[in-house]
Order: C-alpha cells, then sequence, then structure tokens
C-alpha cells in the first residue's frame, strides 16, 4: 500500500475538524466580539488554506508524497513538484501561526479578558493540527 493512502486520512481528518470547530466558535454574534469574524477568519486563515491544498493535492488530485511513486509519470511528477514548491512555505506558515495564535491567547489571558480566548484557543489547535499534518507529508526523495 503506497504511504501517501496511509497519510491521506490525516489530511481527511484536519478538513473534517475544521467545520465543526467553526460552527461552535461562530455560534456567539460577532457583535459581541471585538472584531468578531474577522479574528476568527485571521485564525484559522492558515490552516483552512493548508487544508485546502493538502485536499486538493493528495486526495482529489492523487498526488504522490514520494518521488518513486511518481516515476513514469508526467502528470505525478509535476503533482510532487508542485508539493514540494509548496510545502516548505506551509510548513513555516503553520509554524508562525501556532505561535501568533499563541500569543494572542496569552495577550488575551494576560489582560483578563478572554473574549477572544475560545478563537485563539481553536487558532492554536488547529494551526497545530495543520502543522502536523503538514509535517506528515514531507516530500521525500
Amino acid at each position: 500500500m503506497p504511504l501517501e493512502l496511509v497519510l491521506a486520512p490525516g489530511t481527511l481528518f484536519l478538513l473534517v475538524l475544521l467545520c465543526p470547530t467553526l460552527i461552535v466558535l461562530c455560534r456567539r454574534p460577532a457583535a459581541q466580539l471585538p472584531l468578531g469574524y474577522l479574528t476568527l477568519g485571521l485564525c484559522v486563515l492558515v490552516p483552512v488554506l493548508a487544508a485546502a491544498e493538502m485536499g486538493y493535492l493528495f486526495l482529489y488530485l492523487r498526488a504522490p508524497r514520494v518521488v518513486q511513486f511518481a516515476a513514469g509519470s508526467e502528470r505525478a511528477m509535476d503533482l510532487w513538484s508542485i508539493w514540494v514548491d509548496h510545502f516548505l512555505i506551509l510548513f513555516a506558515l503553520c509554524a508562525l501561526w501556532s505561535a501568533g495564535n499563541l500569543i494572542g491567547l496569552a495577550i488575551d489571558f494576560y489582560k483578563k479578558r478572554r473574549e477572544l480566548a475560545r478563537i485563539f484557543g481553536a487558532g492554536s489547535v488547529l494551526s497545530a493540527l495543520a502543522f502536523a499534518a503538514v509535517a506528515m507529508h514531507f516530500p521525500s526523495a
């Protein structure tokens, strides 16, 4: 069994986890939150982009994660090359986004407001999951 078929459930798990989390966070009206949905959108922006790109590449286009699985197919080699180009960017963005959400969570707790704690907490968890999913799909040769 190819390794990308084993790791694809990690990407699917991330995609499935995003929807209920966003619904739970959006239950509170935006007027009650400072910056409301803008803050929510910024906190989960990178995890959503990572999940969308990985879902499109690995689940929809069936891109190989390992170059040996792309041998003999120009299309598969092109898809693997796209993933190699995008991997480092997504990896760094997910790490920075996790750190940014954790800093936002710490500032919110330090100021003792805790108005945005749910949003920053969920953003931190989703960013960490996106980071783990991207790391699991390291392009190997």
